[in-house]
């Protein structure tokens, strides 16, 4: 058998060059995105959950860390932690739906 310096076409290998030189870019691009996406929901559906027991320091400002300076912001109102998780959620609902919609063209 003689080695020939010419690509087959029917070479696996040059199959996934050629796959990956054309979708390369759009896979990565989407991966990202999809993380992104499901970090968004997650971290609303956890601001939600999280911060339902978050109580109200009785000390100042200056006396706190930073953690207890913001379970302590977080406890304050109920309503803001529930606002802020359901547009974190709606942002990545969104995020979702845009990319979903660029792949539907796409094909």
């Amino acid at each position: 058998m003689t080695m020939n310096s010419e690509k087959n076409p029917n070479d696996i290998f040059s199959q996934i060059k050629v796959f990956i030189e054309k979708y390369g870019t759009q896979i990565l691009e989407n991966a990202f995105s999809y993380i992104v996406v499901f970090a968004m929901c997650a971290y609303g559906v956890g601001k939600i959950i999280q911060f339902d027991g978050a109580i109200q320091a009785n000390t100042t400002v200056s006396e706190m860390t930073g953690m207890q300076l913001m379970w302590a912001f977080y406890g304050y109102s109920k309503p803001f932690v529930i606002t802020l998780g359901v547009l974190e959620i709606t942002g990545g609902i969104f995020l979702y739906l845009r990319y979903e919609h660029s792949l539907y063209h796409y094909q």
